[in-house]
């Protein structure tokens, strides 16, 4: 009699031999002995081959989508630094351009503020001073017009006020009687003397009127 592996249902097998078969999960009977492959252990190898081959086949495709992704990354990381590269260079030319307007603006209204002084009268040693005065009182706009930064007065008008105080010796002061004019000692005192030495004064003198630092450096002597 030849044994049979597998069966259907219970009734099927033979009465003597219903004790060697149980039960699998499919619903059929097994023969139960050791060492015996049976169609549902096969069935589980077959199972756990395919989803070993599932499982490559999802990671050589995950492979496949990392070397396709790395160069569309780097190709994004050199648009971005060139990205920046044009913004820094617009940023550069946007310094320069407004440093020169700036300068264009200093320099407008250093001729102003000079032009005026000539108007006005103020000696040429003394210029620069009502110049730098003048900077923190007056401004160039965008249309390079020289404007009062309170926006209540011109630059003449504003030497006029300033000799009428007589807060700043920059002009000559006449002295009568057919004399010719002498200097406001009193409101500008000589750097050059003991009294009143400023080294500052003396450095600016020297550089911008040397003539003048020399006589008053012979007063200072005595």
């Amino acid at each position: 009699m030849t044994l049979r592996v597998r069966y259907a249902t219970a009734e099927d097998i033979p009465e003597a031999l219903r004790d060697h078969y149980a039960q699998t999960e499919s619903g059929a009977f097994v023969l139960q002995a050791e060492g015996l492959r049976t169609e549902d252990d096969v069935e589980a190898v077959k199972e756990a081959l395919r989803k070993e081959r599932d499982a490559r086949k999802e990671a050589e495709k995950a492979s496949k989508d990392r070397n396709l992704a790395a160069p569309d990354l780097e190709g994004l990381r050199q648009v971005l630094t060139e990205r920046e590269r044009e913004v820094q260079a617009l940023n550069d030319r946007l310094d320069e351009s407004l440093g020169r307007l700036r300068q264009a603006g200093e320099d407008r209204l250093k001729a102003a503020v000079l032009e005026a002084c000539a108007r006005a009268g103020v000696r040429d040693l003394n210029r620069t001073d009502a110049w730098r005065a003048a900077k923190e009182l007056f401004a160039v706009d965008d249309g390079l017009s020289v404007v009062s930064k309170d926006g209540e007065r011109t630059l003449d008008g504003w030497l006029a006020e300033v000799r009428q105080s007589g807060g700043a010796a920059w002009w000559d002061v006449g002295s009568g009687g057919g004399m010719p004019p002498s200097r406001a000692s009193s409101v500008a005192p000589n750097p050059f003397a003991l009294g009143s030495l400023n080294l500052t004064e003396q450095g600016r003198l020297m550089r911008e009127n040397p003539d003048m630092a020399k006589r008053l450096r012979e007063q200072a002597k005595g």
